[in-house]
């Protein structure tokens, strides 16, 4: 096997590719990537068996064939070389790379001890935008929840009622619900939010791409592809729980106020919450917001911003945490936080989408 490629399209494709592949695999060729050279193209595959990914580089091929590298090594290899063009080439299972007067040798393994990663097949799920998917991916997958305890929470629910697609992901404290109007055949499924998450980063990066989604749900696999970009991911397997029960009917109070002074305070208030279990209270009064976070040990922070409250408001409580990740995965300047009570759910949306399109649920903290 021997290509000639761009170095500046090899090491854009290889940043995407090494993010995925294993760090401490019990598998050695997991943390390698599969090289395909074949006709003009080079195909980039890696996988750490929860995800795997594939995307194709024009190049100039002067011998076809295929071997694995180890993918984090070769990445930072390639980023630091300089150049235009590389020349790689397996001479006796070595992967040996010349660049300028630079020349470099790489022990391989065996391309076929590499897991075989399916390609997109049958009929597409549904279509999309990339920008608008990666919208609504960041404005969910980071309520999903960590804790391995419950494997069904730490993966986004994708479900269609044949005209919708709802995007919902929850860690039991929190919920985040988000809606795309495109019919679809119906469906219901749950990814790993390791894996949409990845998604989202491809799809932000590729704004002007069309994303096709196929569901084999006979291979429990779902597949995302980018043009040259394939995302291929396990299901989650397990009944996700039924999480409108947990959505008040409605709400008492509604505070308008402006998203980036609303988070700056907060992070203000965290700096003097860490110490006392991460809890700040809100103070909804007739046309501003009190935040108050105080440790006995350290001090206090007030801060105020000014808010357009209808309703009697309140106070409630959090973890400061909750709120400076829902204010951070949204773009809009203006956000809209809905209470009931201290002990009820509170709900942020947004002045530009409807709450049926999309919404935020933050259960409060008891204090004394």
């Amino acid at each position: 096997m021997e290509f000639t490629i761009i170095k500046q399209d090899f090491a854009k494709s290889l940043s995407i590719i090494s993010r995925n592949s294993s760090q401490r695999p019990n598998l050695p060729v997991l943390a390698n990537l599969l090289i395909e050279a074949k006709d003009s193209t080079i195909r980039l595959s890696a996988t750490n068996l929860e995800i795997g990914i594939s995307l194709n580089i024009n190049a100039k091929v002067i011998s076809s064939g295929k071997t694995t590298v180890p993918a984090k090594i070769l990445f930072e290899l390639i980023s630091s070389l300089g150049g235009e063009e590389i020349n790689c080439a397996l001479d006796n299972q070595t992967f040996k790379i010349k660049s300028n007067k630079s020349s470099t040798s790489l022990t391989t393994i065996d391309p076929a001890e590499f897991p075989s990663i399916p390609k997109s097949a049958g009929k597409e799920t549904f279509k999309i935008g990339a920008e608008k998917l990666a919208g609504v991916i960041f404005k969910t997958t980071f309520a999903s929840a960590i804790d391995e305890s419950r494997p069904i929470l730490t993966g986004v629910l994708i479900e269609s009622d044949g005209k919708k697609v709802f995007f919902v992901a929850t860690d039991g404290y929190r919920l985040s619900f988000s809606k795309l109007d495109i019919p679809t055949p119906q469906f219901k499924t749950v990814i790993p939010s390791r894996v949409l998450s990845e998604v989202g980063r491809i799809a932000k990066d590729n704004p002007q791409d069309s994303v096709e989604v196929f569901l084999a749900n006979e291979s429990n696999q779902i597949i995302f592809k980018f043009g040259k970009i394939e995302v291929v991911s396990r299901l989650i397997e397990g009944e996700y729980p039924n999480w409108q029960k947990i959505i008040p009917e409605s709400f008492t109070s509604k505070a308008q106020t402006e998203k980036d002074s609303f988070l700056e305070s907060i992070k203000l208030s965290a700096i003097f919450a860490k110490d006392s279990g991460n809890v700040i209270k809100l103070k909804f009064e007739k046309d501003r917001l009190i935040i108050l976070a105080n440790t006995k040990e350290i001090g206090e922070h007030i801060g105020e911003i000014p808010t357009k409250l209808d309703g009697p408001g309140g106070e409630i409580a959090f973890n400061y945490r909750y709120l400076i990740e829902i204010l951070s995965n949204i773009e809009s300047q203006t956000v809209n936080f809905e209470l009931i009570e201290s002990l009820n759910p509170a709900r942020i949306t947004l002045d530009e989408e409807p709450a049926e399109n999309f919404f935020h649920l933050i259960m409060p903290v008891r204090v004394q």
